[in-house]
Order: structure tokens, then C-alpha cells, then sequence
């Protein structure tokens, strides 16, 4: 089934608000609905001066959903989570706090950021796949933690299977967000990061973690195509 934010119209109104669909490539923004980092394709408005900016899937979204990876789960749009028990809500594909938009799940009080519910089961980036999991069934590439509880995408190097934490794909997405962000050196840099900028960005996933001779031989071999494949996935790029 086609997503409704796959073919959106050019115009909506949301909130009150005449949003235009922007297609400009290079532009980085934060999301007023789901308050996560956006780049390139969104709905926006200038609205006295001050911008409002959409992702496409938090702009054009379904009443309900259903995912794959949850079975038969039916999941509602909100404008804002609904109350925790320890007062913050966590999104059950990346474990991340929901603070905006969420697609939620009363029956058994699941939760889906906007972006992880749209995320692509496959992603092809340097000829290289991967592939959307339910969890990782071994210790993340990129940060070496075995941390099974969220989503995952799995590559293979010399035959044997990576994953990779969503989450730590999110964290590596971000930290180059904000890197060009503060650079004001707009979307390029997302895109075709340096070296230095990815080994600095893997060094801040792995922490005390990180082995005393360098990268291990996955994150030598293709950092630079995990790095892009994290920004392409997150982005939807």
C-alpha cells in the first residue's frame, strides 16, 4: 500500500496553517511535529518571521497504521504521547524519548515516532544492503553494545552478518546534523561527511568501549558507507 506522504500534495493546511511542500535538497531543519532533525524534503511556512517545518510523514499522516514489524497492532496518530509511567515516552523502534507526534498503540502501549514507522525495510547504499530487523540478535557495529530490545539493519561484510542499532544510526544521523548545522555549511556535509568527521562521530558511539588500536576491521572496511547508509536511512535520503 502506498503511504500517504509517498505522493504528497503540493499544498496542506495543517494547524491552521498554509504549508507548501519544499523539495530544496540542502536545507536542515527541525520537525515542529515530532521535534526530531530533519534535511531536504518537508512542508513549511514562514509564519511571522518564524519557520514551520514538517518532515512529509508528520505533515501528511494516517488516522491509523499498521507496521509490519508489530503484527496485527493497530497504531493511532497523536499530536503528543500519551502519559508514562515514568513520564517519558519511548518509541519502540529506536528507544528513543517521543516528545511530539507519535503513532501509539493503546492495546499494548506501544509507541512509533513518525519517521521510524516510515523508515524503508531495505536501503542500498555503495552497492552494499540493509536490511530493516525487528532487533539485532549480535553486538552493533557501530557501537559493539548487545543491546537486542529495539530495531536493527543488517549488512554483511566477507559473508558474515552486522547489525547495526537503529538508534545508534539516529545518534550517527544527528551528530552530523548538528555538525552541519553549526558549521552553517547547509546539507552538503550531511551527505559526503569528511573522514575525520566519521571517525569523530563513531569515537562518540563507542565511548569507553572503543578497542585501543582503532576502528575494529568492520568499521575500517565501510565506515564511510555506514555513515552514509545511517544519514540516507534517517533522512530517507
Amino acid at each position: 500500500m502506498t503511504r500517504l506522504y509517498e505522493n504528497p500534495p503540493a499544498e496542506i493546511i495543517h494547524s491552521g496553517r498554509k504549508l507548501k511542500l519544499t523539495e530544496t535538497d540542502d536545507v536542515l531543519f527541525r520537525c515542529d511535529g515530532c521535534k526530531e532533525p530533519g534535511y531536504g524534503r518537508r512542508y513549511t511556512c514562514d509564519c511571522g518571521g518564524n519557520s514551520f517545518d514538517l518532515h512529509t510523514c508528520c505533515a501528511v499522516t494516517e488516522d491509523t497504521l499498521k507496521h509490519p514489524l508489530f503484527g496485527d497492532l493497530t497504531f493511532e496518530f497523536l499530536k503528543e504521547p500519551p502519559p508514562a509511567a515514568d513520564q517519558k515516552t519511548k518509541c519502540d523502534a529506536c528507544g528513543e524519548e517521543a516528545s511530539g507526534f507519535v503513532y501509539h498503540c493503546k492495546k499494548e502501549d506501544r509507541d512509533l515516532h513518525p519517521c521510524c514507522a516510515s523508515l524503508k525495510e531495505c536501503v542500498i547504499q555503495d552497492t552494499r544492503v540493509f536490511e530493516r530487523r525487528q532487533k539485532a540478535s549480535r553486538p552493533c557495529g557501530m557501537c559493539s553494545k548487545n543491546n537486542g530490545n529495539f530495531w536493527a539493519y543488517r549488512t554483511y561484510l566477507d559473508g558474515k552478518a552486522v547489525d547495526l542499532h537503529l538508534a545508534c544510526m539516529k545518534k550517527m544521523a544527528r551528530l552530523s546534523w548538528e555538525s552541519a548545522s553549526q558549521n552553517r555549511v547547509g546539507g552538503a556535509q550531511i551527505v559526503r561527511p569528511s573522514d575525520a568527521s566519521i571517525e569523530s562521530m563513531l569515537r562518540s558511539l563507542r565511548g569507553n568501549t572503543r578497542s585501543s588500536d582503532g576502528f575494529d576491521t568492520f568499521t575500517r572496511q565501510i565506515a564511510g558507507t555506514v555513515v552514509s547508509a545511517a544519514i540516507a536511512v534517517i533522512f530517507g535520503l
